[in-house]
């Protein structure tokens, strides 16, 4: 399904957008450098093609025939390569290997056009037989190509296009790229019999993989072979079924595509089957600054929440991929389809669970690269627990619940750093929240379920023991910090325990509390007042303090703490405000 849905892209958008992607037997390639040469094969120029792109130079996307596959051995492209290849420049203290390259690069231009040739051609061909390193040397841009590297190709001086470009030179590559079809089978995308492919063109762009590229379908070793068949045949995949969805999957995944999204260890891929706004929708709404997407991304969304009537294209298929590297080969991390509107309205969801007051102050919906930096050590990708970052997408697309390693990850989290995050206090509302009503919706009834939902702000109709003590924890913190101004708060020494064994620590400090208090009667009368009044509305609502609290509240022992915390700053800030207004 996911190559069948990936060639259907091919075909849709080569008919819609000619040019953008190429035909069979061709590919969009980066050149760097192009070697421009007289017709009696001397040097004319090496020219740069690179332009600027943020902080780096980029080749020019051009369109030249399908790269080879490539291992440790010796395999030229046709008519472009790097320099080993096009020049028998020796970049790796292996000046023989280099040789080899070039001979095969030659080899290659002989084998497919046969004498009589184009005549660009047989200038290319002059040239790489007359020492063509020795004629590159001497040119301006030889060492940023040395130094730098890239891919090269060719030009006929005074002719206006590449080599490869030239409508002669088209035609006998296409009559090449013909002979090098394998034998006939049944194509398991398409249906229909035709050249299987013996190997597939490699997936470039996939975070982590190789330079060179990884393959989705490949078979290289006996272990992996069945009944004596070997490469392409244990999966037969025509020829021109494989060339479509690896130039297509190449295409999403290319540099700078509004089409592909970078979470963790997984490369995600979005596309429709139409060819609306859409298409960039998912990668804007769910990026690094979600609030900050276009207009018209932000309209479709919140129409979705709305109930408004249908766009034309809600009901397009829409489809999701994610992949991650598996040393040479790519690991299908995610598959998700079903309609855009289907689609958008999860996503919706997904952020309407994520909601939180945060005492009047702005806060950018967090993204889900933001949500799972949250909960790894050090904040960094590299410590994001392997498969989450699938496992999380999977379940916002799909609608189900999120993942319970999540919710581990993000307790674990709290007590590490013995702080409660405003992106990982909105990660817990959101998995308890969904998981409640998942369970409902499936008619499985839990203790959870019977739990009240969590609000966006505190609150006081909330009984739940984990909730309770997360409240009270972060009142009697503020009574030693008002008191004492210790250096070191209770959060600090005793958050850990206190959200996890509750009977060990909160007698011994509401035992402190009692110290604190007098201390505020002396030199804080107000808010000694306000503290009492609060603590005491909890106090009436705690039966006694539990040995230990379950997982789940744990979570809403943290989301209590952060809501009584915005609550708590926020009745700081009122008097203060209404004395300045009184003054004016």
């Amino acid at each position: 399904m996911i190559l069948q849905a990936l060639a259907d892209y091919y075909r849709r958008k080569y008919a819609a957008e000619p040019g953008v992607l190429p035909e069979y037997g061709f590919q969009q390639i980066a050149i760097d450098f192009v070697i421009v040469v007289n017709p009696d094969g001397s040097l004319d120029a090496l020219t740069d093609q690179r332009e600027p792109s943020g902080k780096r130079l980029v080749g020019r996307p051009t369109r030249l025939p399908q790269a080879v596959n490539r291992s440790s051995g010796v395999a030229a492209n046709l008519l472009w390569d790097h320099a080993g290849y096009v020049l028998g420049h020796d970049s790796k203290g292996k000046p023989e290997r280099a040789q080899k390259q070039l001979t095969a690069f030659i080899d290659r231009i002989e084998s497919t056009f046969p004498a009589p040739r184009d005549t660009a051609v047989e200038a290319v061909l002059r040239f790489l037989h007359n020492d063509p390193l020795q004629a590159v040397e001497a040119d301006p841009n030889w060492p940023a190509l040395r130094d730098e590297g890239g891919n090269l190709t060719f030009e006929l001086a005074g002719d206006g296009m590449l080599v490869c470009e030239r409508p002669s030179v088209q035609v006998a590559l296409g009559a090449a790229v013909a002979q090098e079809e394998g034998a006939a089978g049944l194509c398991l995308v398409t249906g229909q019999r035709e050249a299987v492919a013996r190997l597939h063109a490699p997936i470039k762009g996939v975070a982590g993989g190789h330079t060179t590229g990884c393959s989705v379908v490949s078979f290289n070793l006996d272990a992996f072979t069945s009944y004596g068949k070997s490469q392409g045949e244990n999966a037969p995949v025509g020829a021109h079924a494989a060339f479509a969805y690896t130039t297509a999957l190449n295409h999403l995944l290319r540099y700078g595509s509004p089409q592909r999204l970078t979470l963790a260890d997984a490369t995600v891929v979005f596309w429709s089957e139409g060819d609306g706004e859409q298409e960039c929708l998912f990668t804007e709404a769910l990026g690094d600054h979600p609030d900050r997407h276009a207009a018209a991304v932000k309209a479709i969304l919140e129409s979705y929440k709305s109930g408004a009537p249908p766009r034309p294209d809600d009901e397009d298929r829409f489809f999701i991929l994610g992949l991650a590297p598996n040393a040479a080969r790519l690991s299908v991390r995610l598959w998700q389809q079903g309609t855009t509107r289907q689609i958008g309205e999860r996503i919706y969801r997904h952020f309407d669970l994520l909601q939180l007051d945060h005492g009047g102050d702005h806060h950018e919906s967090p993204s889900m690269r933001a949500l799972l930096r949250a909960i790894a050590v050090r904040h960094e990708d590299a410590n994001i627990p392997p498969n989450l970052a699938g496992d999380t997408l999977r379940a916002i697309l799909a609608g189900l619940y999120y993942p319970r390693t999540l919710l581990n990850a993000a307790i674990l989290r709290n007590r590490a750093e013995q702080e409660v995050t405003t992106h990982r206090a909105a990660l817990l509302k959101a998995w308890l929240n969904r998981q409640q009503q998942w369970e409902r919706d499936n008619g499985q009834e839990t203790p959870l379920t019977q739990e009240k939902e969590i609000d966006v702000s505190l609150d006081e109709s909330n009984h739940n023991i984990g909730y309770l003590l997360g409240r009270l924890f972060l009142l009697l913190e503020q009574a030693q910090a008002s008191a004492i101004g210790s250096r070191r708060t209770l959060r600090e020494r005793y958050f850990a325990v206190a959200s996890t064994n509750p009977a060990a620590v909160f007698p011994r400090l509401l035992r402190m509390y009692q110290h604190y208090s007098a201390k505020l009667e002396t030199n804080h009368p107000g808010l000694a007042v306000v503290l009492d009044r609060e603590i005491g509305k909890v106090m009436e609502q705690v039966a006694g303090f539990p040995v230990t609290l379950a997982l789940e509240d744990q979570g809403r022992f943290a989301i209590g703490y952060y809501h009584q915390r915005t609550r708590f700053f926020e009745k700081k800030e009122k008097p203060a405000a209404a004395e300045e207004t009184t003054h004016a």
